[in-house]
């Protein structure tokens, strides 16, 4: 099962059924974003294993912008087809448009790390830490920092 949901144009969700019967949900969700002095789309991502659509669907819901919630077990299946759904979607972004990879906890962080492989930049906010990974479609590709 492959479902690709875009239910209004600032919103988009995958839903894929994983070989152990568990479903991998990504949800894209765009907000405007105000950077480096230009008004740029930021789409934002979450990821959640769930065994029902509706228990995904509940919870991104519950926590559109706070997303610290970890269920499921996927090994690395879910995070392979998760690479491939983000960079699908980096690849059709316009040119105003940046994606940001953002985390809650360190473990997170490093298991996002291998997107630097692919073209995404690290993010820093203003005391200097960092807060996201950024992916612009390499068209329109130039530094963000």
């Amino acid at each position: 099962m492959h479902n690709l949901v875009a239910r209004r144009k600032r919103e988009i969700r995958h839903c894929i059924e994983l070989p152990n019967q568990q479903l991998l949900n990504v949800y894209f969700s765009k907000k405007p974003l105000e950077f480096e002095d230009r008004q740029m789309n930021a789409w934002r991502m979450g990821v959640m294993i769930s065994k029902t659509r509706r228990q995904a669907n509940d919870w991104y819901m519950k926590c559109k912008d706070n997303r610290i919630e970890s269920t499921g077990d996927c090994g690395l299946t879910g995070l392979m087809i998760t690479k491939d759904i983000i960079l699908d979607f980096v690849d059709r972004l316009k040119e105003n448009e940046i994606l940001l990879i953002e985390w809650e906890d360190d473990k997170r962080m490093r298991a996002y790390r291998w997107l630097l492989r692919y073209g995404f930049e690290e993010i820093e906010d203003q005391n200097g830490e960092l807060f996201a990974y950024a992916g612009l479609n390499q068209k329109y590709r130039g530094s963000l920092e």
